[in-house]
């Protein structure tokens, strides 16, 4: 036999040898990203959020247990612990019969993905704390629908400039320069995050608890003129992209 044939048909049984190891390989190498890209996704679904929206977030991971509290939250509830905070340190701020309440609630969320609003006592206030399990969350579209919303720091601002020029009885509306649909904020924090929004559901079809489905009762476009023109207010986030952008910058 040719001894350039018995080269060439060696070559070939190699390189045929070589495709099926490379294709094998190549197998390996897609069923690897699926059992990752599942476990990514099973994380996702257990990690648990406990937000005082919109002052504050905390983060309970029950698959490896971890919990993170953000430096808002910490201020907010003034936890000697800071962001090294604990669930139960959290809980322990509240009045007995208000942490009980938030324990159960949470006990709920962890067991059977139940998410909740709540409204607690603290110290003269009254927080709204919301708890949700990640990849559950929802954009709720309803027609024709317009929330006004203000950062914290310029309700600061517009509290301060009222005692500086005192009118009694004197009502100003307090709220940023852009009324809009509560789906925007939600989208535009995704566009932040880098993250895909929540999907969209009509009113009709959300399953929303009695205390959430009030807000959507009214709907109001809030003028804010007089803070503007009587009492000299300058917005310092007057939108929620100003907003949202600086409390991710804050919490880094």
């Amino acid at each position: 036999m040719d001894p350039g044939l018995v080269g060439a048909s060696g070559a070939l049984v190699a390189a045929a040898i070589l495709l099926v190891v490379m294709f094998a390989l190549w197998r390996r190498a897609r069923s690897l990203e699926r059992k990752v890209a599942d476990a990514r996704l099973e994380a996702d679904h257990l990690r648990e959020v406990l937000a005082a929206a919109p002052d504050g977030l905390f983060l309970w991971d029950i698959g490896t247990g971890q919990e993170s509290c953000s430096r808002r939250l910490a201020v907010l509830l003034d936890l000697p612990s800071g962001v090294n905070s604990r669930f139960l340190d959290i809980r322990d701020t509240f009045p007995e019969a208000a942490g009980r309440t938030l324990e159960d609630a949470v006990g709920h969320l962890r067991r059977e993905g139940a998410a909740f609003d709540l409204l607690l006592p603290l110290g003269g206030r009254v927080l709204m704390v919301i708890g949700v399990r990640a990849g559950t969350a929802q954009r709720v579209i309803k027609r024709g629908q317009i929330f006004c919303r203000v950062h914290v720091e310029d309700i600061a601002t517009v509290l301060r400039a009222s005692m500086d020029r005192p009118d009694p009885g004197r009502i100003y509306n307090v709220a940023d320069d852009l009324p809009s649909p509560p789906q925007d904020p939600i989208t535009f924090a995704c566009e932040l995050l880098g993250v895909p929004p929540p999907p969209e559901i009509p009113f009709e079809q959300a399953r929303l608890n009695p205390m959430r489905a009030s807000f959507f009762h009214d709907s109001k476009r809030v003028r804010n003129d007089r803070i503007k023109r009587e009492l000299g207010v300058t917005l310092r986030h007057p939108t929620y992209r100003e907003g949202l952008r600086a409390i991710l910058a804050e919490e880094g």
